[in-house]
């Protein structure tokens, strides 16, 4: 039985090295990965089509300055 990634949390800086490097077929990038938190740094919104383009299936949440406000 093979373990998937459902869900992932994850840094902008993190998201730009992963797709710069070709990863965007990797293992966590795949059907199974239903949902993206983008948290701890601000991010650009155009990096909102690469993402939707390498994570089709995720629900991509921004937490950035969750903190602050809670």
């Amino acid at each position: 039985n093979q373990n998937h990634i459902t869900r992932l949390e994850i840094t902008p800086t993190l998201i730009k090295t992963i797709t710069s490097l070709g990863f965007r077929k990797s293992i966590i990038v795949s059907q199974y990965l239903s949902m993206l938190i983008i948290t701890g740094e601000y991010y650009h919104n155009n990096i909102l089509a690469d993402l939707h383009k390498a994570f089709p299936n995720a629900l991509i949440i921004n937490r950035y300055g969750s903190s602050e406000i809670s």
